[in-house]
């Protein structure tokens, strides 16, 4: 089963990559005056919510971005913002780093959350320069915004209770960037969550 997995992704690798070959998404785009991207990017992921393909189309989406007529237009488009969370959720560095290259904000909220929090809660085997570069284009209000889904946490918050890691040296630079420990979501500012948190991360005291 795998292996025909394996078979089915090359395939449709292949077939995208001579789609772009032949011009097809500049004929696309000539005939209708708008963007392929999107397209591309449905091709990616199922009606279910995942995103099997991402991973396999990087290289002909990143292709597709510099090639595409539209950017300016696809840079904004709801389909774009969601890949560039997706990429950052499935540790896809080459197409991270690309989509923020070309401008793709960090701070758009899609479907309630945006790019700046999941690469402030990634999991242990992310790749450190995703956080990086997402964070260096996140100003102070981006870094103190509560988030408008469930309790209206904030950024640190969410990171004290989804189990992010690195905090020893990710924290300090979030800091730097301007984030405020004394931002209160609720009753309770983010220096008491801070607190909490230090009990089981001595690295942070």
């Amino acid at each position: 089963m795998g292996k025909e997995c394996n078979q089915c992704s090359d395939m449709a690798k292949a077939v995208v990559e001579l789609l772009l070959d032949i011009g097809a998404m500049s004929a696309f785009e000539h005939e209708n005056g708008a963007s392929g991207l999107p397209l591309l990017v449905s091709c990616t992921h199922t009606d279910d919510g995942g995103w099997p393909l991402v991973r396999t189309l990087r290289e002909p989406i990143c292709r597709a971005m510099r090639e595409t007529s539209y950017w300016d237009m696809s840079r904004e488009d709801r389909s774009t913002i969601s890949l560039l969370k997706r990429a950052i959720e499935m540790n896809i560095t080459e197409l991270v780093l690309e989509l923020l290259q070309r401008g793709v904000s960090v701070q758009a909220r899609e479907n309630g959350y945006y790019a700046l929090e999941l690469a402030c809660y990634s999991a242990a085997n992310f790749d450190d320069r995703i956080f990086l570069e997402v964070v260096r284009r996140a100003d102070r209000s981006d870094l103190n915004q509560l988030n408008p889904a469930g309790q209206q946490v904030g950024l640190l918050h969410m990171m004290a209770t989804c189990g992010a890691m690195n905090f020893e040296w990710r924290l300090p630079i979030l800091l730097k960037q301007g984030l405020d420990l004394n931002l209160k979501s609720g009753k309770e500012s983010i220096s008491r969550w801070y607190g909490t948190l230090c009990e089981d991360q001595p690295a942070l005291r």
